[in-house]
C-alpha cells in the first residue's frame, strides 16, 4: 500500500524562515491514487490523489491536520506548495 516515505524537513514556498527556529520535519508517506478512499479516509478539504497528480512524474501532497493548524492557521493551505519534499516542489491538494 505504500511505496516508501520517511521524516524530511520542509518550507513552504514564498515564506522565509521562521526566525531561530529549525527547518521544519513531518514524516512523508508516499502513495498511490486513491489511497486515502481504499483505507476509509475522508478528506476533510480539498480532494484525494487522483491519476492526474502521477502522469509525467508530476507530485502532489495531501497534509494532516495538526500541520494545517501549525503552518497554516490564517490561510488557506490548498494550492500552497511545499519544497524539501521531493526535488520538486509539490502543491497541496488536500
Amino acid at each position: 500500500m505504500s511505496l516508501g516515505g520517511g521524516f524530511t524537513g520542509f518550507s513552504i514556498k514564498g515564506r522565509p524562515p521562521e526566525q531561530n527556529e529549525e527547518r521544519p520535519m513531518t514524516r512523508v508517506q508516499i502513495v498511490g491514487p486513491d489511497f486515502i478512499k481504499t483505507l476509509g479516509m475522508r478528506v476533510l478539504k480539498g480532494r484525494d490523489f487522483s491519476e492526474q497528480d502521477f502522469r509525467n512524474g508530476g507530485r502532489s501532497v495531501i497534509i494532516n491536520e495538526a500541520l494545517a493548524r501549525r503552518y497554516f492557521a490564517t490561510v488557506d493551505p490548498l494550492g500552497e506548495c511545499l519544497d524539501g519534499l521531493l526535488p520538486e516542489e509539490m502543491p497541496i491538494v488536500g
